[in-house]
């Protein structure tokens, strides 16, 4: 085995590694504890588990945390030796297991879990967690071996996601459950491309009104949730011709704007070893009485932090405003915009300022509104408002605003 490259360090895939290590660990000291074990078997089976073990306490979470955000990196970029400037700053997100994990080992602060993101909504009565892309992936994925308690905000935010998932698909005529996966589109040495593809209404981003993309897989890891709905729809999924020699293929392509000719649809024939596994270990859950959560939560480490998962849902949801579809690229609109100029000549012209003070309290006003406000004790000054010298953009300063409702 090599490194791929350009070598990088995912943060989230690091931390499901770990994960699932430890779950393996403890399902292996389980199995050599069963009656019948032969005495070479336990031995095996124990020094196997304690390997796993091993492998994943000895990963340090702590190079990928920003202790000044207190939250992760995206990963590391490994021959630069740079994080990535983005940051997993989201409760609803498949880093949530990799954030679970680092707290329990101590690598990172528990303050790092109140840091992550929170944004509401509601699915008819059932409250959730908006996500950053609205797929199934960033809810349901740490759930298949994190113990998350039936009335917490976190499995009820994968409830509500699954029927945000199953709304949507009605909707659309189409058979629901979408998530990051690949698409019918292809590059010069005809492997499928790859894209987050989500839910408007659950998703933060904006979300491409033409993308059309299901994924079988996203169904499957939704079996625990909704078992009825679930498997009817990958009856559906069967129909259309999803199934293939290795299960379901990743995807169903229906974007119009993909199509080769007049067809409905195109099938995305790739198999993804991770979309697989995850597909695996959602039907374990359902078939072997949650064998998969119970092995990790049985780990002595997690059940030392399990209360972060018993997070209550709120009674009351301030609901975020729905973000708007992008609209459909109107030629004619865009070439008379262009050809629009408004000028203000007041704003090309040196602003007015009145300086106020008594010597301690400095307060520069402009007549637009922006400004500084000072304070000076001895040889100290603080600035009380935040002041940036710019002519062009005057966006620093006190500034009222005034909304008239309804």
């Amino acid at each position: 085995l090599q490194v791929l490259l350009p070598a990088y360090v995912s943060t989230v895939d690091s931390g499901n590694l770990a994960g699932h290590l430890l779950a393996v660990a403890q399902s292996l000291r389980r199995l050599a504890a069963q009656p019948g074990t032969t005495p070479a078997d336990v031995t095996h089976l124990m020094a196997l588990g304690e390997r796993c073990e091993k492998l994943c306490m000895a990963m340090d979470f702590s190079g990928l945390y920003s202790s000044k955000r207190h939250l992760f990196h995206i990963g590391l970029r490994v021959h630069e030796q740079a994080l990535d400037a983005s940051f997993y700053d989201l409760m609803a997100s498949e880093s949530r297991l990799t954030s679970f994990l680092a707290i329990a080992k101590g690598d990172v602060p528990r303050r790092h879990w109140q840091a992550l993101g929170r944004s509401f909504l509601t699915v008819g009565v059932t409250p959730g967690l908006k996500s950053w892309s609205g797929s199934m992936f960033e809810y349901l994925m740490p759930s298949l071996v994190m113990m998350e308690p039936d009335e917490g905000l976190l499995h009820v935010s994968g409830l509500a996601a699954v029927k945000e998932q199953q709304a949507y698909g009605d909707a659309q005529g189409l058979p629901w459950g979408v998530s990051e996966s690949a698409y019918f589109g292809q590059d010069h040495t005809l492997a499928y491309q790859y894209s987050p593809f989500g839910v408007p209404r659950l998703a933060l981003r904006r979300t491409p009104p033409a993308d059309r993309v299901v994924a079988p897989y996203a169904t499957v890891m939704a079996v625990p949730f909704d078992p009825q709905q679930a498997v009817a729809n990958l009856r559906q999924l069967d129909q259309w011709g999803a199934r293939g020699e290795y299960g379901f293929v990743d995807a169903l392509d229906f974007t119009v704007a993909r199509q080769p000719g007049a067809q409905a649809l195109s099938l995305v024939n790739t198999f993804m070893a991770h979309h697989q596994g995850m597909s695996l270990v959602a039907l374990c859950n359902v078939l072997c009485d949650e064998a998969p959560r119970r092995w990790f939560s049985s780990a002595p480490l997690m059940q030392a932090f399990e209360s972060l998962l018993h997070e209550k849902t709120p009674r009351q949801i301030i609901e975020s405003a729905d973000p708007r579809a992008l609209p459909e690229p109107d030629d004619a609109a865009q070439s008379r915009l262009y050809h629009s100029r408004e000028l203000d000549p007041a704003a090309a012209g040196w602003q007015p300022t009145q300086l106020l003070s008594n010597g301690r309290y400095s307060v520069a006003l402009r007549a637009n509104g922006a400004g500084v406000s000072r304070w000076r004790s001895g040889d100290k000054t603080w600035n009380i408002s935040r002041w940036r010298d710019d002519l062009l953009r005057d966006a620093c300063g006190t500034f009222i605003y005034l909304r008239l409702a309804g």
